[in-house]
């Protein structure tokens, strides 16, 4: 019997992507205004830093640490073009960042109208990729922090999805087994197959970003929904 269902946070409680986009290219029109690069200059090489070490095959919490990623962007600008780190740090473009995103962000409307019901007949948790403090405070800006028991970042964990170690860390953690508990995602190679690989129970948000992933067996979630409301449905 399922009792407790765990949340992905970002693409799966709100639509991530504009938010981001903008965060990345006003953080670069912050860094040019400092620097004197431009800021077509500037997000190219963010963005080439951003897939180098995304893409990386790490599955340290660092990899979606943008702290680190605008201090490898900033590195290599010093490199070519001499004293920029003086001008500005990774902390404050990596705060700026996320105070357009923070601003940006909103929650699923369908999510939010089946939410109140899901919480009266199960246990609702977060399990992200994301450094702890700024998936609380999305989760505080979203309006939703009410909902949920537990927060469980890869951080704490020191692993990100889908290594097994990251759900088993989340499932101690809620004092849950793997059969009591549904993972809830948009990414199949992240949180579906992470979920699978420790036995949990899977659903798929197939919207956004990961609408036309071609899923593997070990990818493949029991319930696949493009509206809440059919999870709803499916659940209750």
């Amino acid at each position: 019997m399922t009792t407790t269902l765990i949340f992905d946070a970002d693409g799966t409680l709100y639509d991530e992507t504009m938010p981001k986009a903008k965060a990345e290219l006003l953080t670069a029109q912050l860094i040019a205004s400092r620097t004197g690069y431009g800021e077509g200059e500037v997000y190219n090489l963010f963005r080439e830093v951003k897939g180098e070490i995304t893409q990386s095959g790490s599955l340290s919490p660092d990899r979606n640490n943008r702290t680190v990623w605008y201090a490898e962007t900033l590195r290599r600008m010093n490199t070519s073009h001499g004293d920029i780190v003086s001008k500005i740090d990774a902390r404050e473009a990596s705060g700026h960042y996320w105070e357009v995103v923070y601003g940006e962000i909103e929650p699923y409307f369908d999510l939010v109208y089946i939410l109140p019901e899901l919480q009266s007949r199960y246990r609702l948790a977060v399990l992200t990729d994301e450094l702890y403090d700024i998936q609380v405070e999305k989760v505080k800006r979203l309006g939703l922090s009410g909902y949920f028991t537990e927060i469980i970042s890869s951080e704490q964990a020191g692993v990100t999805k889908p290594d097994k170690r990251l759900f088993e860390y989340a499932l101690n953690r809620l004092g849950v087994s793997a059969g009591e508990s549904m993972m809830i995602g948009d990414n199949p190679s992240a949180d579906i197959s992470g979920a699978r690989s420790v036995g949990m129970r899977a659903a798929w948000l197939r919207r956004g970003k990961y609408y036309y992933y071609p899923t593997g067996e070990n990818e493949r979630a029991e319930i696949v929904f493009e509206n809440y409301l059919r999870l709803y449905d499916e659940l209750c």
